[in-house]
């Protein structure tokens, strides 16, 4: 009876030893909790008042002779309505929460009008949208002067405030993010904003297309299936050349000028971000890739970064992100959108361009010619591989043979009256060449030395 009394108590004691352990390991949590709370109300001591009172409903926030600025406050969504033709460009798409493609943070990014994405000073980065973490969250303010809409979009979580402007002007509209006014309160730095990502977007019943620069520029089907495709990104006049590129399988080409576009239906919009520019990316996205949407939008970067691999090859290697010194200290970025009205697209988008640089950046146009040129090139054939026999074997599949390219060029100068200068590029076979051409040659597949001496000399 006395060893069952020893050991109860023993088992007491231990219950009692472990129970105070955890205890201590409790207390210990609860204060670490504490103490780094403690931390980030002295480091961020900014907490913005949620708004209950902000109303619902369209209202008439600005109007001139040629549009009306509609604003939806419970939506934080706006529209323009062009008078002449009574069509409505809105900020996000109509129904946008029914979203037939979008789920999780992309059904809110979609009715945001913007995505913010910001570095901490880990330099590990993370993504908000005004949707979620300001209109939901009852954290923006919006007042109605200067015929637009200002808003101050307020992240409480994060400690931003940026205040933009939704505006019209003359045969235009404008917006803006003013840039040197964002306050920043605690550690973490906004990096980029994605402005206006859903402006204009086209439907999946919609029938278009989205204009980008790549190169002399691109157009990128509505509704093309390529939603597996990587979407288009491309930094406005090139790249950084200062920071490391990472490898790439993609083919780009510089975008030379700061426009975008879109024809929707048959009615065209043309953008020109005309501030900041050299801060910014255009972006475009097809439907069935994030969303049920397909459209075209700038990104504005305010921090530059790279990744870098330090010791590479050793038993230390680390990757590293590599940020540079934050960049907003300029007055505002802007992005003007120019209506061009029904049965219109990238010829006109080219004309209303032209015109803002003739009569707002003072560009002057070439004096006129007698002849313009034009610059074609022809691809003769590619190499293929070839069986015969289960023999395999590398030929030439043509593509465009010699006599083909003699009546092409003949047709164009009886068609245009030998009114230009026709500068042509022949590529005789495309592709990889395995070895270095050291004489020239007459590929048979294309018509071979024989149809050359037939048809005299190529027509230059």
């Amino acid at each position: 009876m006395k060893n069952n009394h020893i050991k109860i108590w023993k088992l007491l004691i231990k219950g009692l030893v472990y129970l105070g352990l955890f205890g201590l390991f409790a207390g210990f949590v609860i204060f670490l909790n504490r103490a780094s709370t403690q931390e980030v109300k002295e480091e961020m001591d900014w907490s913005p008042e949620a708004r209950q009172d902000i109303p619902g409903g369209w209202e008439l926030a600005a109007e001139n002779q040629a549009f009306e600025l509609y604003f939806e406050p419970s939506l934080m969504q706006f529209k323009v309505k062009e008078k002449a033709g009574g069509r409505e460009w809105r900020s996000n798409p109509e129904n946008a929460a029914e979203d037939p493609v979008a789920f999780g943070q992309n059904k809110m990014r979609v009715q945001s009008l913007m995505d913010v994405s910001y570095v901490d000073d880990q330099s590990n980065f993370y993504t908000v949208n005004s949707f979620t973490d300001s209109l939901q969250a009852g954290t923006y303010t919006y007042e109605y002067r200067d015929n637009g809409i200002y808003l101050t979009l307020q992240f409480a979580k994060q400690g931003f405030e940026i205040p933009c402007f939704f505006g019209i002007q003359d045969d235009r509209f404008v917006a803006r993010i003013y840039s040197e006014q964002i306050l920043q309160h605690g550690s973490l730095q906004v990096a980029s904003i994605a402005f206006l990502p859903y402006f204009g977007a086209g439907s999946m019943e919609d029938e278009g297309y989205l204009f980008v620069p790549d190169g002399s520029g691109a157009l990128i089907n509505y509704n093309n299936q390529k939603q597996t495709y990587q979407p288009y990104s491309q930094k406005v006049y090139g790249r950084n050349l200062a920071l490391n590129l990472q490898n790439s399988t993609l083919v780009t080409q510089d975008a030379t000028m700061p426009v975008f576009g879109m024809q929707k239906d048959g009615e065209a919009v043309l953008g020109v971000i005309t501030q900041g520019e050299y801060q910014a990316e255009i972006k475009a996205e097809v439907s069935g890739s994030l969303t049920g949407n397909n459209t075209v939008y700038t990104n504005v970067l305010y921090i530059q970064s790279e990744n870098n691999t330090l010791l590479s090859g050793s038993d230390k290697e680390e990757a590293v992100v590599m940020l540079a010194p934050q960049h907003n200290q300029f007055p505002c970025y802007e992005v003007s959108y120019f209506f061009l009205g029904k049965d219109t697209g990238y010829s006109e988008m080219a004309g209303r361009y032209r015109r803002y640089l003739t009569e707002e950046m003072g560009m002057q146009e070439e004096s006129p010619v007698p002849q313009k040129a034009v610059n074609l090139a022809f691809l003769g054939g590619v190499e293929v591989s070839e069986t015969f026999l289960g023999i395999p074997y590398r030929t030439v599949r043509a593509l465009t043979t010699f006599g083909e390219l003699k009546d092409t060029v003949l047709a164009l100068r009886e068609e245009t009256g030998n009114a230009f200068q026709v500068s042509m590029r022949y590529l005789d076979k495309g592709g990889t060449m395995n070895k270095i051409p050291t004489k020239l040659t007459y590929e048979s597949a294309l018509g071979g030395a024989e149809r050359i001496q037939q048809d005299g000399e190529c027509p230059g």
